[in-house]
């Protein structure tokens, strides 16, 4: 079991632990966790690729930040059309379709 192992841990590493003045077991579950939120936190090293800037009745403006660039998706008889790659099919069509806020947009 994870606790068990956890506090396994934390009983054979007390004393030290002790000394970086983590002195519960609530403690050092709480610096573990920070420890990983810090090394593994790939929100500041790898920010998302799109953001929505806009969504309307005929089309959906999105930011790349991997091209750098505002690209504009027409929505054409409930169809998304992305102006920039001039496909119904690339990165920034896949990701209009994972937002639930353009089913009511496409269905109207």
């Amino acid at each position: 079991m994870v606790y068990d192992k956890f506090f396994a841990v934390y009983k054979e590493n007390k004393e030290e632990y002790s000394m970086k003045g983590i002195n519960s077991f609530a403690a050092h579950i709480t610096d573990k966790m920070e420890t990983i939120m810090k090394n593994f936190n790939n929100t500041e090293k790898y920010p998302p690729r799109f953001k929505v800037i806009l969504i309307e009745d005929t089309r959906i403006v999105l930011n790349d930040s991997k091209i750098e660039r505002i690209i504009e998706i027409s929505i054409k008889k409930g169809m998304l059309i992305c102006e920039f790659c001039k496909s119904e099919k690339c990165p920034h069509i896949g990701f209009c379709y994972s937002l639930h806020q353009i089913y009511r947009t496409i269905s109207s």
